[in-house]
């Protein structure tokens, strides 16, 4: 009997800039931690389907253009993975291959899953098939029905996997790593949050259950990031928050033994919640490798938070945190959100000089309505959205009209010079001497993007996302996909359709 052979490729697109652009990079922040996972499910597929199968994946973000897309043949299976923002662009290229004659595609991620019903039907009469929610259990289902030519419009993974029997994520390759900023390489311990901020838009991708069958075995975890340690790679563990790991203790404790073994040359970066008592933690982390640590702060002022539903969040022992974080070598890194229905343009900048002085490392967001989030829903109602665009849905522009005390241009114009306010050289010239390289060399990047920005584009660089940006000669075609209106009884029909295409 022949083995059955399929190419495979799985597509991460990039989204458009001001003028129209394909944004394009020369370098990222660091290699998708969804594309290890993705590459670990082929291969166990491989292996239960007894099936060759020639997996490529593409960073659009890196590409030079989209030439790319001549290597894809009629038969081959095309996965497109999106965010939010980066929809518009996943559509165009599914459409823009489909009428090349692309037989099999396939789009999914966080964007998909949290898009609207009129999105789903626009698919559908495209042709392109769509994965709703996490693909632990669709991704097998999808691949022998390519094999057996029955690929269906909808695969819709309604309950939340047991990732503590899914495959671990692969490593990325040298050649891969060397296209990052940071070489980093992801995995995850635990999934779930059991918070309801309004803006976020994690429980309904991940849900809010913490527990044993949505934690992954600790020993399997220490033992990838020894791997990762032997491949020079330093490791992000991608939890929301590691402590909401049902096994945390026995993870920490399994990662403080593994650097004493490594003669504490581990490198590990974390991401936490700032719970009151969070600080106590820093000592142990710092046994256990962490050299950075993420903290969602957002916001230094208890009324913001409280308005999102983060009432967690208690701004008084931020510098309580960072301190004790500092004290253990940890370089601290935190989102901070500006852009709040009750803000100044005054106030954003006051904030922005806040949190210059408090964390290492500021990630400053423009607050947006995400799709799927509570915010966005109440956006909906109010009908108080400026742009149904999703490419703009990035946490860079203002997309909602929901500012009692200044306008949209002035909330935009506050949010961009922000960058020049968090990314300061006295800034970047301070802080523990121990960390002071750390902060200089991420802080002046930071700040040379931001300026870079300005000068290319009107706008600061995304600094999670972005580095030194690439000439593009690629353009958002005029039938570009742009969204759909939408009303409150919309957001109530997208369980129904999606129930009428599983049946």
């Amino acid at each position: 009997m022949i083995m059955q052979e399929l190419n495979l490729y799985t597509i991460m697109p990039s989204s458009y800039g001001e003028k129209g652009e394909l944004l394009q990079y020369h370098k990222v922040l660091m290699h998708p931690p969804v594309f290890l996972v993705l590459e670990s499910l082929i291969r166990r597929t491989k292996r239960t389907l007894d099936v060759k199968i020639n997996a490529c994946f593409i960073n659009e973000r890196l590409e030079k253009g989209e030439t790319y897309l001549d290597s894809i043949k009629r038969n081959d299976l095309v996965f497109i993975t999106a965010k939010a923002f980066e929809l518009p662009r996943a559509i165009d290229i599914a459409v823009k291959l489909k009428k090349t004659g692309i037989r099999n595609i396939i789009m999914g991620g966080p964007g998909v899953t949290l898009t609207d019903w009129k999105t789903y039907q626009y698919l559908v009469r495209e042709g392109i098939s769509f994965n709703v929610g996490e693909g632990e259990e669709t991704i097998p289902q999808i691949i022998a029905n390519v094999l057996d030519n029955k690929l269906q419009p909808c695969y819709w993974q309604k309950e939340y996997v047991d990732i503590s029997k899914a495959p671990l994520p692969c490593f990325p390759s040298r050649a891969e790593a060397e296209k990052t900023i940071t070489k980093l390489a992801g995995i995850g311990s635990s999934e779930g949050c059991p918070f309801n901020c309004s803006y976020c838009t994690v429980t309904k991708i991940r849900g809010r259950e913490s527990s044993k069958r949505r934690s992954r075995d600790p020993e399997a975890v220490v033992a990838w990031i020894e791997q990762a340690y032997h491949r020079g790679l330093p490791i992000m563990l991608t939890d929301d928050n590691l402590r909401r790991s049902f096994f945390y203790e026995e993870l920490i404790e399994g990662l403080i033994k593994l650097n004493k073994k490594l003669n504490g040359k581990l490198q590990l970066f974390v991401q936490l919640d700032a719970a009151n008592g969070v600080e106590k933690e820093a000592h142990k982390l710092a046994r256990a490798g962490a050299r950075q640590a993420f903290f969602g702060f957002e916001s230094v002022v208890s009324s913001s938070l409280d308005d999102v539903g983060k009432k967690h969040n208690k701004p008084n022992y931020y510098k309580k945190i960072v301190s004790a974080f500092n004290a253990e070598g940890i370089f601290v890194n935190s989102g901070c959100m500006f852009g709040f229905p009750s803000q100044t343009p005054q106030e954003i900048i006051r904030e922005a000089e806040s949190f210059s002085k408090l964390v290492d490392l500021p990630h400053p967001y423009a607050v947006t309505p995400l799709p799927g989030s509570r915010d966005y829903e109440e956006a909906v109602a109010k009908r108080s959205l400026i742009t149904w665009d999703p490419n703009w849905y990035d946490t860079v522009h203002c997309v909602n009209d929901w500012f009692d005390n200044m306008t949209v241009s002035e909330a935009q114009n506050a949010y961009n010079n922000v960058f020049c306010y968090l990314f300061s050289i006295k800034h970047i010239l301070s802080g523990p001497p121990g960390l002071r390289m750390a902060r200089l060399k991420s802080g002046l990047y930071g700040r040379i993007l931001a300026e870079l920005g300005r000068f290319r584009r009107d706008q600061p660089y995304h600094f999670m996302m972005d580095s030194l940006p690439r000439r593009t000669r690629v353009w958002r075609p005029k039938d570009s996909f742009c969204g759909f209106s939408l009303t409150a009884e919309d957001l109530r029909k997208k369980p129904e359709f999606l129930a009428s295409l599983s049946t």
